[in-house]
């Protein structure tokens, strides 16, 4: 006996509907411009690569994102770590042992869950690609201008621009460039810091006496725990920076766009 599964006209066309509700990307607008200056025989200035890519940087930065950072201490270790603090030692009026496992989570949480969190932010603004999620009305506009046959006039409008547009993109690019190299030379000094303070627990571990404990952790431990938050509070401030700027770039791209299809009369700063 065959089985037929009935499927209501009604979903169908939902279906079809989101299909079709697909924006307009921004490789679509570059192209079609491109399009548009070859039937009109107009040699352009420059490639429009501005528009798809706020640097050559994203892919390694990207790379660095995906690898994301190894736990700072493994449970087992830090059962082991804490067993060698002194037991009646106290740091800032609190437990000695209970002041190392709250950091030791601390820290395993932010490099992580926080990390990878920030690193998501920045990614999914980096894969942005749709001017119609921020201008509600450019799908219907970029199709009555992609209908439209092409005027020499449309490419020499954006042609007199397109300095404006170069130089908007280069300070952004610049701003992205260098806050990532912040990031990464941040990141350097944080794992330093990360393999240093592992290195100073196989130490607490050999420790023989208490008084050996103890000083290795009052001129060690300590010193090199706050540096690692020090360094990531910077690194969390170098991430914030880079989505900043790759929000700032993709609201650029919109208004590019826009002038491109004839929305907007000049290529806005954002």
């Amino acid at each position: 006996m065959k089985l037929f599964l009935f499927v209501p006209f009604s979903l169908v066309l939902l279906y079809v509907q989101i299909i079709s509700a697909e924006h307009v990307k921004f490789e679509q607008v570059v192209e079609s411009f491109i399009a548009k200056a070859k039937v009109k025989k107009i040699k352009l200035n420059s490639t429009l690569d501005f528009m798809l890519q706020i640097s050559e940087k994203v892919v390694a930065f990207e790379f660095l994102c995906s690898k994301g950072m190894p736990a700072f201490i493994t449970n087992e270790k830090k059962i082991e770590v804490l067993a060698k603090v002194p037991e009646r030692m106290e740091i800032h009026g609190i437990n000695a042992r209970a002041f190392f496992a709250k950091e030791f989570s601390s820290i395993n949480f932010t490099l992580k869950t926080t990390f990878k969190q920030l690193c998501d932010n920045i990614i999914e603004r980096l894969n942005f690609n749709s001017p119609g999620v921020y201008d509600d009305t450019f799908d219907v506009s970029f199709n009555k201008w992609n209908d439209r046959p092409a005027k020499s006039a449309d490419v020499e409008r954006i042609q007199k621009h397109w300095k404006t547009m170069i130089e908007q993109h280069k300070k952004l690019k610049n701003k992205f460039d260098t806050q990532t190299q912040a990031k990464m030379d941040t990141g350097i000094k944080l794992k330093t810091q990360l393999n240093d303070c592992r290195n100073y627990f196989n130490l607490l571990k050999n420790a023989n006496t208490t008084e050996r404990a103890t000083s290795l952790i009052n001129s060690r431990i300590l010193a090199t725990l706050e540096k690692i938050n020090d360094f990531w509070e910077a690194k969390k401030i170098h991430l914030a920076d880079i989505q900043f700027t790759v929000s700032k770039y993709n609201q650029q791209r919109v208004a590019w766009a826009q002038f491109l299809i004839g929305t907007k009369e000049i290529p806005e700063k954002k």
